[in-house]
């Protein structure tokens, strides 16, 4: 899928505010890996079943389906973004708006099941630093989303 930069950020940006509701994966409410799987289905690169974060980071890692990026410096607009505490467990997903921001349904976790809750919360999908959590443990570019 090639989009130009605008595009990505129409298709990507048109989700905030979604409210975050844990296992959601609708534009009604998503968890991070729902809001992943929402975003990528539009360009036909979502993997099939359900995902979680964990299970985005094992298939985007293999060579077939994406590149883990080494350096920080080069990430870019739409690479992934995991966190967690090894890459065998990886607790949320988020996408790179550029090397600065991403967007990530955040705010959130398992308490969070609700519209009432997430409204509370103030957990939504929303735009925020990529280095706002200090437990990053990989960024992955999927292959086959270009952006020019």
């Amino acid at each position: 899928m090639k989009l130009t930069k605008s595009q990505f950020l129409k298709d990507t940006l048109k989700h905030c505010g979604i409210p975050y509701i844990w296992g959601g994966e609708s534009t009604k409410g998503a968890d991070c890996s729902g809001l992943m799987e929402i975003v990528l289905s539009q360009w036909g690169l979502n993997p099939d079943g359900r995902q979680t974060a964990q299970r985005f980071y094992d298939f985007f890692s293999k060579p077939t389906y994406g590149v883990v990026i080494k350096d920080r410096s080069q990430v870019k607009e739409g690479d992934l973004i995991f966190y967690g505490k090894s890459t065998s467990k990886i607790t949320h997903i988020a996408m790179a708006l550029d090397n600065v921001d991403m967007i990530e349904a955040g705010g959130g976790g398992s308490a969070i099941t609700t519209m009432q809750k997430a409204l509370d919360a103030n957990a939504k999908v929303r735009m925020a630093k990529i280095d706002r959590r200090n437990d990053i443990v990989a960024f992955v570019r999927i292959n086959g989303l270009e952006i020019v």
